[in-house]
């Protein structure tokens, strides 16, 4: 047991050791935002109704000259670099916008909407009377005032706030959308992958496994040995020892 108690805490040090990549993969929404234009929690998943009406407005405003991102977020699990923001939308807006301003290496030339079940905030660049340029505080607050949700919740709930942002965005940059807005026709969010090559998780996984896996085919040979030799140390098993030509 001495021996596989050291064989965990090697293994323990061997993935502690591995690189960042491996183990952690960021901040899911500002990933997933780089290359599409709605992160959705997987925990709270809107109806496919509703997703497709969502997707329907952010084709509308960006068809008319406003376009935006939107992420709807849930749970804890949705913001893993500081999760305590799940309940401050508005600063969490700020550092997903911060975000991706530092991976396409230039300031976020839209608005990025941001909507948790206490709330939501604005953040990165839009239109306002007739002039472009970085969404203040109090313009957030302006845009989601009266928007009403609560703890808990569901998608449906979060993505119709955000229909009801994206509508004022538009309109506060001079391109109101029509009262009426067709849902989109297919509706697929790319799943969020770790940044590379998106086998981080999988590497992780794999590595792990070879090493455990390997301590514990060591272990057992190392069992086995043992117990032989115990077997041989019994008397009434001499017998069954192989015998060997001796000469003398």
């Amino acid at each position: 047991m001495r021996v596989l108690a050291a064989v965990a805490t090697a293994v323990f040090a061997i993935a502690l050791g591995l690189p960042a990549g491996v183990l952690a993969h960021g901040d899911p929404a500002s990933h997933s935002l780089e290359t599409e234009r709605l992160y959705v929690s997987f925990t709270a998943v809107p109806s496919a109704a509703v997703q497709l009406q969502l997707h329907g407005y952010l084709n509308a405003a960006e068809k008319a000259g406003s376009p935006m991102s939107v992420s709807l977020v849930a749970a804890e699990v949705d913001v893993i670099e500081d999760p305590s923001m799940l309940r401050k939308p508005q600063q969490y807006a700020e550092f997903v916008s911060g975000k991706l301003a530092e991976e396409l290496e230039r300031p976020v030339g839209e608005p990025v909407v941001v909507v948790t079940p206490y709330g939501m905030g604005i953040s990165g660049h839009m239109l306002s009377n007739r002039r472009f340029g970085p969404v203040s505080r109090a313009a957030a607050r302006k845009l989601v005032r009266g928007v009403e949700l609560h703890e808990g919740a569901d998608g449906d709930e979060l993505a119709r706030a955000a229909i009801v942002a994206i509508r004022r965005i538009a309109s506060a940059g001079g391109n109101p959308l029509p009262a009426r807005v067709a849902p989109a026709k297919v509706a697929a969010p790319v799943p969020y992958e770790p940044p590379g090559d998106g086998n981080g998780a999988w590497a992780a996984i794999g590595v792990f496994a070879a090493i455990f896996g390997g301590a514990a085919l060591f272990y057992e040979v190392l069992a086995r040995s043992s117990r032989r030799r115990r077997r041989r140390s019994v008397p009434g098993e001499l017998a069954l020892e192989p015998k060997t030509n001796e000469r003398g």
